[in-house]
C-alpha cells in the first residue's frame, strides 16, 4: 500500500523523524517513475520543484522466510487511524483506532497489529510456519466500533474549534498513517533527513513563535541540501584528486623498480632515491625494500663470481700476497682456521723453494 505525499506533507514527515522516499512524478512530455528513491539520489532542490512525489519508508523484517512490514507500535498510531489486528483464527479484524478499545491496544502493544490488510496476512502466515502450524486463507472482518458516548451540539461546536485550534498550530495532517513502499534506506539518505530537520531554523520547532510558511520551510530545506551536496561535490572531488595522485605514483613506482631490475652495481641501484624526494616515507618504503632485494641479489653474484679464499692462497704470487691473505684467514671461523694455514704453510714452502732455485740459478750465471 503506497500512500503519496505533497512536499509540504513529506517536510513535515521528515521533521517528525520518518524515512521519506521520493519519485518523480512526470509532467507529460516525461513519463513518471515507477520506483520511490531515496533523498539522497534526488536533487537538492526536491521540496521546491514541481511534479515530484514522496512517501513514507516502513521499516520491514523478516520471519520464516517472509518478509512483512515492521508491526504497529502504540507510539507512532494516531486516532482514527485504520489498524488490522490479526486474529489466530485467521482472521484480520480492522478497527478505527481507539485507546478505549482495551483489546486493541493490547494487540498493538503485543505486536499483532499491521497498518494494512496485506501485510497483517504476511504476519499472519510467518507466525504459523515459525511454530510449524497450518497456515488458513486469511479473511478481513470490520471490527464493532464501541459506541461513541453522545453530545450536545454546543459541545460539539467546542471540540470543533478546538480540532481547528489544533490543525492550525500544529500543520500536522497525521501523517504516522501514511504507509510507504517496502525498500531499503541507506544510511547517507538517513543523515540527509536528520542532518536537514536539526538544521532548519530553530523558529520553525518553537511553539512560542508563529508558524512559518510552508515557503520559508521549503527555502530552508533546499539551502541546506544544497549545502550537502557541495560538500557532497567536493568530496567526490577530493577523492578523484586522491585516486590520480595514486595511479601516477603507481606508475613512477614500477618505473623506478624497472631501473632497479637493469642495475648492475650497487652505485646505479643506490641512484635511484633521487627520483623520490617528494615522496612521503610511507610512499618511499616499497622501493627500498625492493632496492635492498636487488642489492642482496648484486651481492650474491659478486661473491659466485670471487675465488674461494683457499684458491686465492693455492695461487699466491709472493710471500707478500700470502701474508695478507693469512691476515684474512684471523676472520674465519675457528673451525676451519687451521684447514685454511695449512694451505699458507705448503704455499709458503713452494714460493720459498722457487725463491732459493731462482737465487742458485742466478749466481751459475757467469
Amino acid at each position: 500500500m503506497t500512500n503519496v505525499l505533497n512536499a509540504q506533507e513529506a517536510f513535515t514527515a521528515l521533521q517528525k523523524g520518518k524515512t521519506v522516499l521520493c519519485r518523480y512524478a512526470g509532467d507529460g512530455t516525461l513519463h513518471a517513475d515507477k520506483d520511490f528513491s531515496t533523498l539522497d539520489q534526488m536533487p537538492a532542490t526536491v521540496f521546491a520543484l514541481p511534479n515530484y512525489e514522496f512517501c513514507i519508508q516502513v521499516e520491514t523484517i523478516e520471519l520464516a522466510g517472509i518478509q512483512f512490514t515492521k508491526p504497529l507500535s502504540i507510539d507512532e498510531v494516531e486516532q482514527e487511524q485504520d489498524v488490522f489486528l490479526i486474529q489466530p483464527h485467521a482472521v484480520i479484524l480492522q478497527y478505527k483506532y481507539s485507546e478505549n478499545i482495551d483489546e486493541l491496544v493490547t494487540g498493538i502493544r503485543s505486536g499483532f497489529a499491521q497498518r494494512d490488510f496485506d501485510n497483517a496476512k504476511l504476519q499472519y502466515e510467518a507466525l504459523c510456519s515459525v511454530v510449524g502450524g497450518s497456515i488458513f486463507e486469511a479473511s478481513l472482518e470490520i471490527a464493532e466500533q464501541p459506541k461513541k458516548r453522545r453530545t450536545s451540539k454546543k459541545q460539539n461546536d467546542v471540540i470543533e474549534v478546538k480540532q481547528q485550534s489544533n490543525i492550525a498550530a500544529n500543520d500536522d495532517n497525521s501523517l504516522d498513517d501514511i504507509i510507504g513502499p517496502v525498500s531499503a534506506q541507506s544510511p547517507a539518505s538517513n543523515d540527509v533527513e536528520k542532518k536537514t530537520s536539526l538544521e532548519l531554523s530553530p523558529e520553525i520547532c518553537d511553539g512560542s513563535q508563529p508558524l512559518i510558511s510552508f515557503d520559508a520551510v521549503a527555502a530552508a530545506a533546499v539551502s541546506r541540501a544544497q549545502k550537502i551536496d557541495n560538500e557532497t561535490s567536493q568530496k567526490n572531488s577530493d577523492r578523484k584528486l586522491v585516486e590520480e595522485d595514486e595511479e601516477k605514483y603507481q606508475e613512477k613506482l614500477a618505473t623506478l623498480k624497472k631501473r632497479v631490475d637493469e642495475s648492475l652495481t650497487p652505485t646505479e641501484v643506490n641512484a635511484v632515491v633521487k627520483y623520490t624526494n617528494s615522496w612521503s616515507a610511507e610512499q618511499r618504503q616499497p622501493l627500498l625494500k625492493y632496492m635492498h632485494k636487488r642489492l642482496e641479489v648484486l651481492q650474491q653474484n659478486k661473491t659466485a663470481e670471487q675465488p674461494s679464499l683457499m684458491v686465492r692462497i693455492q695461487n699466491a704470487p709472493d710471500l707478500t700476497t700470502l701474508d695478507a691473505l693469512e691476515i684474512d684467514i684471523s676472520s674465519l671461523d675457528p673451525i676451519i682456521q687451521p684447514e685454511m694455514m695449512r694451505y699458507v704453510k705448503t704455499r709458503r714452502l713452494e714460493l720459498e723453494k722457487s725463491a732459493t732455485v731462482a737465487a742458485i740459478s742466478d749466481e751459475d750465471l757467469p
